[in-house]
């Protein structure tokens, strides 16, 4: 089986017929709540509701939308928010990133795997990688990183294989 055209028809379904990515970024949902807040807390069912207004306001004009898959991804799927027509894109990590420009890192979500994100719709894999070419301390990370894989640079270094296994590409949201 040739899985290179399935990443192809992924990529396909979040792009607009000329071939020119526009995405809806709507991820990142623990950073409206604040840390710690609960499912429970009003500022939670108050950015949904947010959340999932944009979503019905604007997924129509992007050719796919970034969701995250605890503070948008059922509302935005259950309640018709997302056009069938619109890719959907979902982040790999938690979106708490660590240390500072040019040494972020990032954590895979809890209970969250590529398997997960492509049975949840997903068209592509949002990856975040911090990395500057100029940047002497990113450059000095990526290449420790490669010689001495561990739990904290694996989404980095792991994720794509997982992705090719899958069938289904990862997008890097570089910063």
């Amino acid at each position: 089986m040739n899985y290179f055209r399935g990443k192809i028809r992924c990529l396909q379904i979040c792009s607009t017929c000329t071939g020119v990515f526009t995405i809806l970024a709507l991820d990142h949902g623990g950073q409206y709540l604040g840390a710690g807040a609960a499912s429970t807390d009003g500022i939670y069912g108050r950015v949904l509701v947010a959340k999932i207004q944009i979503l019905a306001k604007l997924a129509s004009l992007a050719s796919a939308v970034l969701l995250d898959s605890g503070y948008g991804l059922p509302d935005a799927v259950n309640g018709g928010a997302l056009p069938g027509q619109v890719g959907l894109l979902l982040s790999a990590e938690d979106g708490s990133y660590h240390d500072t420009w040019g040494q972020k890192s990032a954590r895979v979500l809890d209970g969250w795997s590529v398997s997960k994100i492509k049975r949840a719709g997903a068209a592509a894999v949002k990856l975040f990688f911090s990395y500057h070419p100029d940047h002497q301390a990113a450059a000095a990370k990526l290449s420790s990183a490669r010689s001495r894989p561990n739990a904290g640079n694996m989404i980095c270094l792991c994720l794509p294989n997982l992705c090719c296994t899958a069938s289904i590409p990862p997008i890097v949201q570089a910063w």
